[in-house]
């Protein structure tokens, strides 16, 4: 793993967000990739994953997102990798910092992206007024495969227009979004405030975006707050770990 530069933590205050090439070798991609599989196809034992389906239009199931999923992925949890992600997020708050939230997107072949919007805005101010996400790309990511669009420096502008956490695209195309193309081992930094959105697949390829987010200095256990009350949102749904998917606060 390239250590991470000093210059992608400024780049994200500045700008709202930054990437940072290969922070994962070859050798950790394909470890982590491997794990990541197992978690989606809930092969693994550790931890409490939550699993987010939706429903195919030939009535079959198919996976959309994974949770709570730090502990099933020892890349994360017991190696360098996560030590790096959090010395990331220490080094963007000036203080000590706590997972939020954590989870892969599954972006399959054809699937319509997520509409613009701002973390903050989602819901999750409820639970932290300052939060870093960053994302792990384990595939190539294009706006073709589903990749995110940006803008810069709109996060400096604080809380935005939003109906029910997303925002409008005409406002989202004022600020001159434009694609962000990563490599498999790049990683995304998106602060709380940044306006993003991620394109439609439009490719026959499926992607893996996993992100965690991260707290500044929290003085609760944020993590297991969210997900009891993400749980018990989705209450009556298929089963203790299993969920048909919708956006927690969109709807």
């Amino acid at each position: 793993m390239v250590a991470p530069k000093t210059d992608c933590v400024e780049t994200c205050k500045t700008v709202g967000h930054a990437l940072e090439r290969q922070f994962l070798d070859a050798n950790q991609q394909a470890a982590f990739r491997d794990e990541v599989e197992r978690l989606i196809a809930r092969r693994t034992t550790d931890g409490e994953p939550m699993y987010f389906f939706e429903e195919t239009p030939d009535g079959a199931r198919r996976l959309i997102r994974a949770e709570r999923i730090w502990e099933a992925l020892p890349t994360l949890s017991q190696g360098p990798v996560g030590k790096a992600l959090f010395d990331i997020a220490r080094s963007y708050f000036g203080t000590e910092a706590r997972i939020f939230k954590d989870k892969v997107n599954v972006r399959h072949a054809g699937s319509k992206g997520y509409a613009p919007h701002q973390d903050s805005a989602a819901g999750w101010d409820a639970f932290a007024q300052r939060f870093l996400s960053i994302g792990l790309f384990l595939n190539p990511s294009t706006p073709e495969r589903g990749g995110f669009e940006v803008v810069d420096k709109a996060h400096r502008l604080g809380r935005l227009d939003n109906d029910k956490g997303k925002m409008s695209m005409e406002l989202f195309n004022s600020f001159r979004p434009y694609g962000i193309e990563a490599d498999a081992g790049d990683i995304i930094l998106l602060d709380s405030e940044a306006p993003h959105r991620t394109y439609d697949n439009t490719s026959s390829h499926d992607s893996l975006h996993l992100l965690v987010t991260f707290a500044a200095d929290p003085k609760i256990d944020l993590r297991t707050a969210y997900y009891e009350k993400k749980a018990s949102e989705f209450q009556g749904d298929r089963g203790k770990n299993e969920f048909k998917f919708r956006v927690f606060e969109f709807e």
